[in-house]
């Protein structure tokens, strides 16, 4: 025996700092959700749609000035309109 007690249980690892990222993000939105009343409609206040590069960098509601439910916002690799974006416009 190597002369230290042993406790009964076995300390738990380290939470990975990507699980106490998205931890905090789950609880993020459901504090969120708790206090969401929702825009009255689905249609983007201001009728526009904006696409942007997904560049994390990019705030586009600070950007341009924009409330949430102002405006739709699609964000793919290089802010491309491609048909999945034409897709997302039709159903949305």
């Amino acid at each position: 025996m190597s002369g230290h007690k042993m406790s009964g249980h076995e300390p738990e690892p380290e939470q990975s700092c990507a699980s106490s990222s998205i931890d905090e993000l789950l609880e993020n939105s459901a504090a969120y959700a708790a206090e969401f009343a929702g825009p009255s409609t689905r249609v983007p206040s201001k009728a526009v749609a904006i696409v942007t590069c997904m560049d994390t960098r990019i705030d586009v509601f600070r950007i341009f000035g924009l409330d949430p439910g102002d405006a739709h916002v699609l964000r793919n690799a290089g802010g491309l309109v491609t048909d999945d974006v034409l897709r997302s416009l039709v159903i949305s």
